[in-house]
């Protein structure tokens, strides 16, 4: 039991960088996205281009907003081009058969959108 007690510890530290490692490639986001449930985007679109990442938000099909994004360690952050104050968060929770869910890291609300073909 000793052993245990003194093991525990370690094996809690050597597991919590796996369980926070992103399992999510940057690669995977550069589509177009529609949404299916919730989220503050009707359609959006992350591109990258000569290592400058676009976004590029739709309304009824129509540009709506546009700036820049980053993604580190599953964390998505957009940028508004012209007003900083629309900067949002997310926690890419999930991307799987073209269904990408995330988590605006703010009010925690969780949005679902699909890969658009």
């Amino acid at each position: 039991m000793r052993q245990l007690k003194l093991l525990l510890p370690w094996l809690l530290c050597a597991t919590a960088g796996h369980a926070s490692a992103c399992a999510i490639n940057e690669q995977d986001l550069l589509q177009s996205w529609s949404r299916s449930k919730g989220g503050d985007f009707e359609e959006f679109k992350l591109a990258r281009e000569g290592g400058v990442r676009s976004f590029s938000s739709f309304l009824d099909h129509r540009l709506e907003m546009t700036g820049s994004w980053t993604f580190t360690k599953c964390l998505l952050h957009v940028a508004n081009g012209s007003n900083a104050k629309l900067s949002v968060d997310y926690k890419v929770v999930s991307l799987d058969k073209g269904v990408l869910t995330l988590q605006d890291r703010d009010s925690g609300e969780t949005s679902v959108y699909k890969r658009l073909r």
